[in-house]
């Protein structure tokens, strides 16, 4: 192997970390979602079984019928953070990571204003929102300053 091959092999590995960077909070966020979220009844509901259950009771419109869309729609997120990541696109990648890590800390904040019992997916989701979004804007630095130099 060559010196220029050998250099463009380390900055693919780093480009590499860098997607991994960029998407991981995507996949953090669909994991958080998928925690206890709260319990109705004598039912503890993740994320998505609480959007699903508030609407099916028809009684969200608007941003809070959005919200719960948006809930639902988390794995499709991280999927689309994943496919930039892979295709070298980590700022895309960390967009999404930062859209899925918006959407998981609203939906934190719906719970926590609802009254419902909340379990550990609020609280969590609470406290990594700002560290995850942090982590795809580290992915994002770092692709940013190797396709520089």
């Amino acid at each position: 192997m060559t010196a220029v091959g050998a250099a463009r092999s380390v900055r693919g590995a780093r480009r590499s970390t860098a997607g991994a960077l960029a998407a991981l909070p995507a996949f953090v966020a669909l994991g958080l979602a998928l925690l206890p979220w709260a319990a109705t009844g004598s039912t503890v509901r993740s994320g998505f079984a609480l959007a699903g259950a508030a609407r099916a009771t028809g009684l969200l419109g608007g941003a809070a019928g959005a919200l719960a869309s948006a809930v639902d729609g988390l794995p499709f997120v991280a999927g689309l953070a994943a496919a930039a990541a892979f295709l070298g696109h980590e700022r895309v990648a960390a967009s999404f990571s930062h859209l899925a890590v918006a959407v998981l800390l609203a939906a934190s904040a719906a719970v926590f204003a609802s009254g419902l019992g909340t379990s550990v997916g609020p609280w969590l989701a609470a406290i990594c929102g700002l560290p995850l979004a942090g982590v795809a804007a580290l992915g994002a630095a770092r692709s940013t300053r190797m396709s520089r130099g």
